[in-house]
């Protein structure tokens, strides 16, 4: 092969191999991605704001098995900006923690609010846990300056959700509202930026404020920021009516300038955290012959870590003894039935047994008696002495031949005494180990159930073993 051919040939399988990493890599990223799963605005409300208006953004991230994120892994959140219509994120930096099936927490990354983007990163931590769910919230601050409705989109992989903006009016004094909620939820700080585009006005400016219910002013706390200071109002320009708040500035060093309203208002209900706080403007610019007052909405800042719910993954080490603790939890169950299984069959044979002692024993007469026992026998029957039953010698004659029978009778008389003595005690001793009337069949058939029942036993448990 020629050396040309030679060089043509490396470069082909060279272009090849990149061409290979670059798919893979972008399948890579388009799997991750895939964990974005729904965006939703304004906590679902309304996907239509004013200009100017805090846009509250939740997005769902998702992670299973298939797709599980790992440590190297990082995701972006973006929106599409133009000329006519912008986007500012608020910056701050979230901490990701995942509460497990066990309560238990752990940090696992963090997530990035920049002013054009946010980005999310993780941990090796993030690889311990097999399933997840949560969502990463973050608020932009919305600005149309043209003419007409203009579309905002946010993106997150391959989802969006688009956001329509009014326009704004271009002869009002711009204002910015921002609500920040303490770490207790009992407390916010509110900051109205007025006139941010420096724009020139007439005459004092006011701003009045009526709290949505559940919300109370902290009197102590009104003041004013121009250029990064900070100085408290006094009685003669804020003026409080219950739930209402009205401040006074007059315009010296304030027109063509932006200056920052901060005052702080308790929380009695949590509810009012979710509310609107609505703010209103009277003015006059310097191009217009007359005052004007705008009306502007103020809402709480998302400021918390997002909270995710996640399944732990187990170890080798972990599910090895989780394994032995199930064999040993069911070994043990078997060993408890087997034993009330045993302690039964012995408490119905204890029942058995005295039962039978309780039915009184067969009396067995002999067939022969003797004469003493039958004399005696007499003697309890007449005590009295009675006629025909008295004890005196009667003389009998018998004849030799009698003699001699009645002789051999006796002999044979006892002989079957003595054999007939010695076959009902035979009888009676072996009585006591032959089984009752009824009780040979329950004996074999109880048998039979004990060694079925352990042969169901060995088999479920050599099932449970494998």
């Amino acid at each position: 092969m020629r050396e040309y051919d030679m060089k043509k040939l490396l470069v082909s399988v060279v272009l090849l191999l990149m061409l290979m990493w670059v798919k893979g890599a972008k399948n890579v990223q388009a799997a991750v991605s895939d964990n974005f799963t729904k965006i939703v605005l304004n906590d679902g409300r309304s996907e239509k704001v004013e200009s100017g208006q805090l846009v509250h953004v939740n997005v769902e991230l998702t992670g299973y098995q298939k797709d599980k994120l790992k440590s190297d892994d990082s995701l972006t959140i973006t929106w599409s900006e133009s000329d006519k219509v912008q986007a500012k994120g608020i910056n701050k930096t979230k901490n990701i923690i995942i509460k497990d099936e066990n309560d238990n927490e752990q940090k696992v990354g963090t997530y990035t609010v920049e002013t054009n983007r946010v980005l999310v990163k993780f941990n090796n931590k993030i690889e311990k846990y097999d399933h997840l769910v949560g969502q990463l919230t973050f608020d932009l601050l919305v600005r149309n300056s043209a003419n007409d409705k203009q579309e905002l989109t946010v993106h997150a992989g391959k989802i969006e959700k688009v956001l329509t903006i009014e326009p704004e009016d271009k002869e009002a004094l711009f204002t910015e509202i921002i609500g920040k909620l303490n770490q207790h939820q009992d407390s916010i700080a509110w900051e109205i930026k007025v006139n941010p585009d420096e724009k020139e006005f007439l005459g004092p400016i006011k701003i009045l404020n009526e709290l949505p219910e559940g919300l109370e002013f902290n009197k102590n706390t009104v003041g004013i920021e121009t250029d990064d200071i900070f100085i408290e109002l006094g009685k003669k320009e804020v003026k409080f009516d219950q739930n209402k708040l009205l401040i006074s500035l007059n315009n010296k060093g304030r027109s063509h300038r932006t200056f920052t309203i901060k005052y702080k208002t308790k929380v009695l209900e949590q509810k009012a955290i979710t509310g609107i706080n609505k703010i209103q403007l009277e003015y006059q610019l310097k191009n217009e012959d007359k005052r004007k007052s705008s009306l502007y909405e103020g809402r709480i800042l998302d400021d918390y870590d997002a909270t995710f719910v996640g399944i732990r993954s187990e170890s080798n080490d972990e599910m090895a003894r989780r394994k032995t603790l199930e064999k040993a939890e069911k070994d043990r169950g078997l060993s408890i039935l087997f034993s009330k299984l045993l302690k039964l069959l012995d408490d119905k044979k204890d029942s058995q047994q005295t039962n039978d002692k309780d039915v009184e024993p067969v009396k067995t007469l002999s067939k022969t008696s003797t004469p003493e026992s039958t004399f005696e026998a007499a003697k309890d029957v007449n005590p009295k002495e009675l006629s025909g039953f008295d004890k005196k010698e009667q003389k009998v004659t018998h004849s030799d031949s009698s003699d001699d029978t009645d002789l051999d009778e006796e002999d044979d008389d006892i002989k079957s005494l003595k054999h007939s003595s010695t076959k009902e005690h035979s009888s009676r001793s072996r009585s006591g180990k032959l089984p009752q009337a009824g009780e040979r069949t329950n004996g074999i058939l109880s048998l039979m159930g004990v060694f079925i029942l352990l042969a169901g036993i060995l088999g479920i448990k050599r099932k449970f073993s494998k």
